[in-house]
């Protein structure tokens, strides 16, 4: 059951990953940089 629903995914994933590659890549470049200036905003206090 957990493996069909991992190849189930896994096949998902592939048939969507190119559109959403740039999105995603964008997502996480923001995500990183607010989780940076946090870190470094917070950890001077």
């Amino acid at each position: 059951m957990r493996r069909d629903v991992v190849i189930f995914v896994c096949i998902l994933y592939a048939s969507v990953e190119s559109p959403l590659r740039v999105v995603l890549s964008y997502e996480l470049a923001v995500n990183g940089l607010y989780v940076l200036v946090n870190l470094f905003y917070f950890g001077d206090r």
